[in-house]
This record gives C-alpha cells, structure tokens and sequence, in this order.
C-alpha cells in the first residue's frame, strides 16, 4: 500500500525574525527546531510560543528526539556520514559524556 501525506493544519509561529527552520523534533513537551544559518535551535512550548534558542558549534540541519535514550541525534552539514548524539546543557556547565 502506497501513501501519501496530506496537510492537515497550519500553525504560523511567532518568532519575529527571518529563521529558516530545516528540521524539527519533538519531545512530548517541546519543539526544537534547527536554524542552520544561525548555528542555533529555537525552541518552542507545546503551543508553540517560542520559548529559548540555543547555540550550536555546528549547523545542524536535521534532528530527531530519542524518548528510549532521553537525548537528540542531530546531522551536521559539516559530516554527511555521521549523526551526533547531544543533548542540551545549561551555559557555563559541562555536559557529561
């Protein structure tokens, strides 16, 4: 069986800037999306008010939420062959490996 997908709803979101957003997770409690051309992800509350953005090293243009690990895998423009496990850290504290 073949299947297609079929718009169902449109949420406009209310970030005033030009972000352009490439990929998209959600945790059950937020979204994040990736803004590659700003290193960053935005992150949004279930409602979708924006809620935070966060800096990354790398662009990342594609993430997934891992709710078996607790954690996201997210692609870097940087490595086509490789996904990176991360998770988000408060600044100043360093994340464990």
């Amino acid at each position: 069986m073949e299947y297609t997908l079929q718009l169902t709803d449109e949420i406009a979101l209310q970030k005033d800037d030009l972000a352009t957003y490439e990929g998209a997770a959600f945790t059950g409690e937020e979204y994040y999306l990736t803004v590659p051309l700003e290193h960053s992800i935005h992150i949004y509350g279930a409602d979708f008010t924006f809620f935070t953005s966060c800096t990354c090293p790398h662009a990342y243009a594609a993430i997934c939420y891992d709710s078996i690990n607790y954690c996201f895998w997210v692609k870097s423009d940087i490595s086509s062959r490789c996904l990176f496990r991360v998770g988000f850290v408060p600044v100043g504290k360093k994340g464990t490996e």
